[in-house]
């Protein structure tokens, strides 16, 4: 893990680490939004599926498996993500679609029903406004308590949904 660069707009380690204690054995996650630094973090640590419209964000590691998604009404494509997702995984961890001066993440709230029920959700980036109030409608879609979190030297800000156990 040393050739990864944490923070900038990527996670911080203590994102890394809250995650990797709340999976279990060999775990499987889906990251909505791919970048250089958590996608080469949690390839590390689980089978990963990292669902990505942007070109540029995609081929960052061999040992991700790549959803190419482009956005179509106001999200990432459906059908292309709903066909190409694992029958089972552990987490889910929102950190897309956005970039270019867009935030899409919100299509996230039309579009829960394609994930499995009862997967916990870690949104990143909650210390912007429109990234709490997210993590606050998934949680009540979902019927689940959010969890925010502002911790690290350098501090990042994520949200928990779901069971706090393992």
């Amino acid at each position: 893990m040393k050739d990864i660069k944490w923070g900038g707009s990527g996670i911080e380690y203590v994102v890394f680490e809250y995650i990797k204690e709340k999976l279990p054995k060999d775990p499987v996650i889906i990251e909505l939004g791919g970048g250089d630094c958590s996608t080469r973090a949690f390839s590390n640590i689980a089978k990963l599926y990292t669902i990505e419209h942007n070109n540029n964000f995609l081929k960052h590691t061999e040992l991700t498996n790549y959803i190419y998604a482009p956005i179509i009404d106001g999200w990432y494509d459906v059908e292309k993500v709903v066909s190409s997702l694992p029958s089972d995984y552990n987490m889910i961890f929102l950190d897309g679609p956005s970039g270019h001066n867009m935030w899409l993440r919100d299509g996230i709230l039309k579009n829960l029903h394609i994930f499995k029920k009862n997967t916990p959700f870690v949104i990143h980036d909650v210390w912007r406004d429109e990234d709490r109030r997210l993590a606050i409608d998934i949680a009540k879609c979902l019927e689940k308590e959010v969890e925010f979190y502002n911790y690290g030297n350098p501090s990042d800000h994520w949200a928990f949904i779901g069971d706090n156990q393992k």
